[in-house]
């Protein structure tokens, strides 16, 4: 795992990045740092061992295999098919054809389902009644969401990238809860968060949609659900995550590039003209004064206090509990399950399990998935989002991914 760190590279080019932010892990995986902390090397170091340890885990029940030093060398390095078949890593060598007939031989039947084209019901009288799934992938943002681009490159600010926007899923939202025939829902989360306010927006209409339709909801959470992305999650009336899926880091941050220097060093002047003396606030132009400073920290402690109000809500613990496991630290989902920020270790398949139990479905029914516009229904649930998060990542670090000049951009 490498911690990119972008301090010294801004101030090559005299940008100064003033940042805030509330929870003392919060800043560990921004790349605001001059280096990764104490209190982040151990976040660091805890997510490792535990990937580590569930996979050798794995591999010494699935492959029935002692995992000894040699071996554990051998999976630290990229292997051949013939090396992974002499260690017991896979039974057989061949391809796609070789692995469907032995599939064909062992089952007794040469019918061929694709997972894709499934029927989820039998077509009969009656319409059977439905689990909506509702998705909250890559960065959050306030407005509408927008697909994954047809091709995407894994360059900061040009690559293209998806986003989940708040007034999409709350109108998703409004939709599945309102429908009649869909008895309960699921929202899947892939997300390692984004803006404050469109997380704030989506777990507001939660809230309020449970309160008025009193239907299941359920949270599956995949790859990552964290910080906006466990926001989002906290109102469920069950969270389902994986051992390893990347949570919490309940937290807050802004950054503010003062590109003072910059302008001076290539000859640039800034004529200022302005009404009211905070008004300028959220300018690149300028350092700011104490008491500016004062206030963009006040607004990110509200919104940290606001965090802490929702996770102790819904997770039906005290503010001081919720407070203790979130300082902006990520947990795995084992550490989250034993945190009580998670209440069960599951995939997508348990969580509508789940849902249908709860509901009162029977065995017959039907899976309803909201998609984005102009997105594909089934790869938003399958899909994770590894060349979006490449393509963001560094606008997301620095909060110019939304970020107006006259204002600021408060992230979870």
């Amino acid at each position: 795992m490498n911690v990119f760190n972008y301090n010294a590279l801004l101030e090559k080019y005299g940008i100064d990045l003033q940042t805030f932010y509330a929870g003392k892990y919060k800043l560990t995986f921004q790349g605001l740092l001059d280096s990764t902390t104490a209190e982040g090397k151990v976040v660091i170091n805890r997510i490792l061992d535990i990937v580590y340890e569930k996979m050798l885990a794995r591999i010494t029940v699935g492959r029935n295999l002692t995992v000894d030093d040699y071996l554990k060398s051998k999976l630290s390095q990229p292997l051949t098919g013939s090396e992974a078949y002499r260690l017991g890593l896979v039974d057989k060598l061949g391809w796609y054809d070789d692995a469907k007939n032995n599939a064909i031989k062992n089952s007794g039947t040469s019918n061929i389902v694709k997972t894709f084209n499934r029927s989820e019901w039998d077509n009969t009288w009656s319409e059977p009644d439905r689990i909506a799934i509702i998705g909250v992938y890559a960065s959050i943002t306030t407005g509408q969401s927008e697909p994954p681009p047809p091709v995407s490159l894994p360059l900061p600010f040009v690559g293209g990238s998806r986003s989940t926007g708040s007034e999409t899923v709350v109108k998703q939202l409004e939709d599945a809860f309102a429908d009649p025939k869909v008895k309960a829902v699921v929202l899947r989360v892939d997300s390692g968060g984004g803006s404050a306010l469109g997380s704030a927006e989506i777990n507001a209409a939660i809230i309020r949609l449970k309160k008025k339709y009193k239907k299941p909801f359920i949270v599956s959470m995949g790859g990552a659900a964290a910080s906006g992305g466990y926001y989002v999650s906290v109102s469920a009336d069950k969270i389902f995550s994986d051992e390893l899926t990347v949570t919490g880091s309940i937290g807050v941050f802004t950054a503010r590039p003062n590109l003072d220097s910059l302008l001076k060093w290539q000859k640039i002047k800034v004529e200022n003209f302005k009404r009211g003396d905070n008004s300028d606030i959220g300018s690149f132009y300028k350092q700011l004064d104490e008491n500016e400073i004062e206030i963009i920290q006040g607004i990110i402690d509200y919104y940290y206090e606001k965090f802490i109000e929702a996770v102790a809500e819904g997770r039906k613990i005290s503010k001081q509990e919720a407070d203790e496991v979130a300082q902006g630290r990520v947990w795995l989902g084992t550490d989250a399950f034993d945190k009580k920020l998670v209440d069960e270790i599951g995939g997508l398949y348990e969580a509508i399990k789940f849902a249908r139990k709860k509901a009162g479905i029977s065995d017959r029914y039907k899976i309803v998935y909201y998609a984005v516009p102009g997105g594909n229904k089934i790869n938003e649930v399958i899909t994770s989002s590894i060349i979006s998060y490449f393509s963001t990542h560094l606008a997301d670090a620095f909060g110019l991914s939304e970020y107006d000049p006259d204002g600021l951009d408060i992230k979870y």
